[in-house]
């Protein structure tokens, strides 16, 4: 166990990264730190791959509401952070696997697109980025992951309109790459994470950077972007 949120175990070469940070599985300072903690892990170990899910039911229910509707700079920090993390996710040498155990609404539905692979369960479970629904802008880099990986025919209908998709429309949308029922997401995730460890390393990280290298270059820039502001910021108060 890395903290109270965050659990790493790992079997053979495959790494698997549990979060429960409470109801609704908010994603946290705890729940960023203790990610970051598995994947340096994870590096240190030489694994093959990473599986990272959430409890029953909750994949997250995005940032820890507390934090968000204090509008203050935590807010702007917290942001930040969750940039930072999904970008490291996304320009991850080593597969990302993620098994969607339920809900993924707005960072949660970013930490999805950031992954490798996405197994989501089926069932009345929402995923979406709901930012406008809720009054908050997108941050850049959040508009550069999805472009990335929204298909143009649904890429308005979720970010700029908040539509919110069960598992199968995510699917279609861009969220998830597979469906599956809930009680095999995990097994059907880790079963991916193998296939994906078995490719030569070299050649996953090569061709992994041709095909995201520009827009992880687009997508450090945007944090760093916001990192620079969060400090002038914090420096000016």
């Amino acid at each position: 166990m890395i903290n109270h949120a965050v659990t790493y175990n790992q079997t053979g070469n495959i790494a698997t990264v549990s979060l429960d940070s409470g109801k609704a599985n908010p994603i946290t300072f705890d729940v960023i730190s203790g990610i970051h903690t598995a994947l340096d892990m994870a590096q240190e170990k030489g694994t093959g791959a990473v599986v990272l899910h959430g409890p029953p039911h909750y994949f997250t229910g995005g940032f820890d509401l507390a934090i968000v509707r204090a509008a203050d700079q935590e807010t702007i920090r917290l942001v930040v952070e969750g940039g930072n993390l999904c970008l490291r996710l996304y320009s991850s040498p080593r597969p990302i696997v993620a098994a969607c155990t339920g809900h993924a609404v707005g960072v949660g539905a970013l930490l999805l697109m950031s992954t490798h692979y996405r197994v989501g369960a089926r069932g009345p479970f929402r995923i979406g980025l709901i930012e406008t629904q809720i009054g908050l802008t997108m941050p850049d880099w959040g508009i550069e992951l999805a472009r990335q990986r929204i298909p143009k025919t649904h890429l308005q209908q979720a970010v700029v309109e908040a539509r919110v998709y069960d598992a199968d429309t995510a699917l279609h949308a861009g969220f998830l790459d597979q469906v599956t029922e809930e009680a095999e997401v995990i097994e059907t995730a880790t079963a991916e994470a193998i296939r994906l460890a078995s490719l030569p390393a070299h050649t996953y990280k090569a061709n992994l950077m041709k095909l995201r290298g520009d827009s992880i270059d687009r997508m450090t820039n945007l944090v760093d972007t916001d990192r620079k502001a969060a400090e002038a910021l914090s420096h000016a108060s």
